[in-house]
């Protein structure tokens, strides 16, 4: 809906349709605020949360990390390399 279909819209409502449009964009509003006033603990406890941990602060943001698994590859040589790393350090290899 672009905003002249809007306005044709309004212009098209009887005064008492118009009246409890404007009505309910008031009870809207204050239900809003209401929804708002209901989270503020949490985002508030959130926030001071993040700064105790030292994370960046961003309200309302919740922070999460992933991490992909390794390849089979990259798990392979890294069995290879701590194998290595271990015959050597039980004295093979002595040159």
């Amino acid at each position: 809906m672009n905003i002249l279909q809007i306005e044709d819209d309004i212009k098209s409502l009887p005064d008492s349709a118009l009246m409890q449009a404007m009505q309910q964009q008031l009870y809207d509003t204050g239900y809003q605020e209401f929804q708002d006033q209901l989270a503020y603990p949490r985002q508030n406890i959130s926030f001071f949360q993040q700064a105790l941990r030292g994370m960046p602060i961003t309200p309302g943001q919740q922070v999460s990390s992933y991490q992909p698994t390794p390849s089979a590859a990259s798990s392979m040589l890294g069995l290879g390399l701590g194998g290595l790393g271990l015959y050597q350090a039980m004295g093979g290899m002595k040159g």
